[in-house]
């Protein structure tokens, strides 16, 4: 949209005809500039897989301008598309939204960061699995933060790496900061290795 150098404001009709019947405001940034801007306008409480009609328009001291009528079918997004889409503004598993991207650098790619409910775009924001007070018995492990809709699955290995047992998996109702684990079956003589499998509960 170009504002022409007039002080301009925009909006998107839209509903299930082409009679529209609701409207969703349109920033502009400047609204008096002289060259084409891209608009967008967020819009909820759509029926999904339902038709929409929609247009957009705009208003100045000189004249009222619609474009013509588009028709669109919102989807249902997954989960993950959500959670791309609130941090990266797109629905589109590429670039730094992509799922072995790490856009902050903090070692943890995306796919982790979704399952493990931090945020992509925040170095501090990391999954946490450690051992608490290593060579203290019984052998505790912490793992923050946890999440509803996840698996939490401790695996642990007893002969260097090679094989890996896991314990039950974990499931959680709500969000917490953290849990602590104890190792049920603490080894003597050798060393015992850990790590965390997360899966995401279909």
């Amino acid at each position: 949209m170009n504002p022409t150098g007039f002080s301009t404001s925009a909006y998107i009709e839209y509903g299930p005809t082409s009679s529209y019947g609701s409207f969703a405001d349109v920033s502009l940034s400047p609204n008096d500039g002289t060259t084409p801007q891209e608009v967008t306008a967020t819009i909820t409480g759509l029926i999904p897989d339902s038709e929409y009609h929609c247009r957009l328009v705009a208003v100045n001291e000189n004249a009222t301008a619609c474009t013509a009528d588009t028709v669109f079918t919102p989807t249902t997004l997954t989960p993950v598309q959500t959670w791309r889409f609130a941090h990266f503004g797109t629905l589109a598993g590429t670039g730094t939204a992509a799922d072995d991207a790490d856009p902050d650098g903090d070692g943890q790619i995306n796919r982790l960061e979704y399952l493990a409910g931090t945020d992509p775009t925040l170095r501090a924001s990391v999954l946490v699995f450690e051992m608490n007070s290593p060579g203290i018995s019984p052998r505790s492990l912490c793992v923050r933060p946890v999440r509803p809709g996840v698996r939490y699955v401790v695996q642990v290995s007893d002969d260097g790496l090679a094989n890996w047992n896991n314990w039950p998996a974990l499931l959680y109702d709500a969000p917490s900061d953290g849990i602590v684990l104890n190792d049920p079956d603490e080894p003597t003589g050798f060393p015992r290795f850990y790590r965390l499998r997360l899966e995401e509960v279909p």
